[in-house]
């Protein structure tokens, strides 16, 4: 007699809970009740059905992940940032992406993922970027100071001077003073002897010059020495030690009184003493015997004057006693200095 699929066992096909998946098991209890039982290939053939269907269930690959936001700027450390594997194109992709972008922020995660990229293929990652930058000549510098100031921002300077050294002249110096000068806001120490070793003599000429300009405050002890080692500089040590005067007179007339440096950058800091905007650091008789060892006529009178005004304004008797001592003024010069803390107020 033909087999015919119970009504109940039909419906099951379409049931949202106790669908195909039971159906083996009720074929079964049904054909015992009413029915003949299923024939034995059959109940294998459907338990086979089943486990396949279970299987594909399981060993199905997953969705592949969304690709990276490329405007979600990674931040970048001195080691780049790492992608999921080495083998992951992911970083690449997103540096292209995001080199598209003319804002602020497709720039930062461009170098992002820029750094990202080069810590897995240095070379595919250089040889991109330097095409992107010499691609269109008027472009070239914009292209090359956001991306290079960017990296050297985050910690990723060795990256940026890769990248710097293999532009074409004069743009190649350009970006390595750029970078060097950015390393030494943090990272002074290092930025100097990355531009002593630079060959080039005009373009360590420069780096020096700028890691002297830009260099951090918490080093200015050691960038003062290394501002001595270029004697035709005295413009870049007088900087120095002006910003030295604000933050540690003590410390800089220490320096000063421990080492020969030139007159004219000597008379220059012994006035930055004298003329500081605060007087909290130091006692009025240093900025006076500073003013006295001013060779320079003119910040010599100048810094007298400062040191009278300033004492003048606690105690006129001893501005008086100061002017008339003073060993070095004229007696035109006392004369006049007397005159005007005498004039009415």
């Amino acid at each position: 007699m033909p087999y015919t699929l119970p009504t109940d066992a039909r419906d099951s096909l379409h049931h949202p809970i106790g669908g195909w998946q039971h159906l083996p098991h009720r074929l079964a209890c049904e054909g015992s009740k009413t029915q003949p039982m299923i024939p034995r290939t059959a109940a294998f053939t459907g338990l086979l059905t089943l486990a396949g269907l279970t299987a594909c269930y399981f060993l199905w690959p997953a969705e592949s992940p969304d690709p990276p936001d490329p405007t979600a700027g990674a931040s970048l450390s001195a080691k780049h940032a790492s992608p999921r594997s080495p083998s992951d194109p992911q970083s690449e992709a997103a540096a292209k992406l995001a080199a598209r972008s003319d804002s602020p922020e497709g720039m930062q995660a461009f170098a992002a993922h820029l750094a990202a990229w080069s810590a897995v293929d240095e070379r595919s990652a250089l040889q991109w970027t330097h095409g992107w930058v010499t691609a269109h000549a008027a472009q070239s510098e914009a292209r090359a100071s956001g991306l290079l100031g960017e990296l050297a921002r985050n910690g990723a300077s060795a990256l940026a001077l890769q990248i710097a050294q293999d532009l074409p002249d004069p743009l190649r110096g350009n970006m390595v003073e750029l970078t060097l000068a950015i390393q030494a806001a943090t990272a002074p120490l290092e930025a100097w002897g990355i531009a002593t070793g630079i060959t080039d003599e005009a373009l360590r000429e420069r780096t020096r010059l700028a890691v002297l300009t830009h260099g951090s405050d918490a080093q200015l002890p050691q960038l003062a020495d290394f501002a001595t080692q270029m004697p035709g500089h005295a413009d870049a040590l007088g900087g120095i030690l002006k910003r030295w005067a604000l933050q540690d007179p003590a410390a800089l007339s220490e320096w000063l009184n421990a080492h020969a440096v030139a007159p004219e950058v000597k008379d220059l800091a012994a006035s930055h003493l004298v003329l500081r905007g605060d007087s909290e650091n130091r006692s009025t008789e240093v900025a006076a015997a500073w003013a006295e060892s001013i060779s320079d006529h003119g910040l010599r009178l100048e810094a007298i004057r400062a040191v009278t005004a300033e004492l003048a304004a606690s105690d006129l008797a001893a501005a008086h006693a100061y002017v008339t001592t003073a060993p070095s003024l004229s007696d035109e010069e006392r004369a006049a200095i007397l005159a005007t803390l005498d004039a009415p107020r």
